[in-house]
This record gives C-alpha cells, structure tokens and sequence, in this order.
C-alpha cells in the first residue's frame, strides 16, 4: 500500500511541476513536507481548537453560537427565546448544514487553512526556539 501512495504522490508531484508549480516543488522534499501540512490541517475539524478565531476581533470572530435578543418582556420573551434556540435554530442549521455541500466544503477549506496557519507559527516558534539555544551555544547574538 505505501508503495500505491508513494506511486500516487510522484505523479502528483510529476503534474503539480509539469503545470507551473517548479518554483514551490522543484525538490521533491518540500512537495512532501507541505503534503504533510495539508494532511494534518485536512484532518483538523475542530474549529474550537484553533488559535486564530479565538484571537480575532469581535466583528470578525466566527459565530459558533447566536443570541437571540427580543423586545418581549416577562414569560413570553423567554418562551420565545427558547422555542428560537432550541428548536428552529437546531432544524433550520441542520438543513442548511446537511442540504448544502458548498457550506460543508468552505467550512471545511476554512479551518484547513487556520490549521496550517496555526502549524507554520507553531513550527516558527520551535524553529526560533531553537535558533536561540543554539545562538546562545556558540555564545552569537540572539533576537
């Protein structure tokens, strides 16, 4: 089986630099090593783990959740209220969710892209993390 991905991952190399991608693949080790970022952002489905929508300002932070304001007072604003949150808001994101694979698809595209984001800092972070060590070993400057 490694020997088919190995096959398949040469011929999409072969086609990615025969279609113009030379100047980002032109060594076969960093078309793997970005192919393993992708395959660890694709794998990534959890919005809430990921450092950048939690950073972000309030006008442009995901909604995860929504609130519903209402001018009614008393008892009946908050059966309202509840029936919104509880009941249509569920059905109305599940077939929105379920009847709409472009929604699925940008999702989907969305954290795969933070994902990566948050794997290159991450991976800029270790890589100063151990410049630094190794400045301050050779006894060199450090930033």
């Amino acid at each position: 089986m490694d020997e088919v991905r190995g096959r398949v991952r040469a011929e999409l190399h072969a086609r990615l630099v025969a279609q113009g991608a030379g100047d980002d693949f032109e060594s076969r080790g960093v078309f793997d090593e970005v192919d393993r970022l992708f395959d660890r952002a694709l794998a990534h489905d959890h919005p809430r783990a990921l450092l950048l929508p939690a950073r972000l300002p309030d006008p442009w932070q995901p909604a995860l959740s929504l609130d519903f304001a209402t001018h009614r007072r008393g008892l009946a604003g908050r059966v309202v209220r509840f029936t919104k949150a509880r009941v249509v808001l569920p059905v109305v994101r599940w077939l929105y969710e379920h009847g709409n694979e472009n929604f699925r698809r940008q999702h989907q595209v969305n954290v795969a892209l933070m994902a990566c984001l948050q794997t290159l800092a991450a991976d800029q972070a270790r890589l100063k993390a151990r410049l630094a060590e190794v400045e301050r070993r050779l006894g060199g400057p450090s930033r």
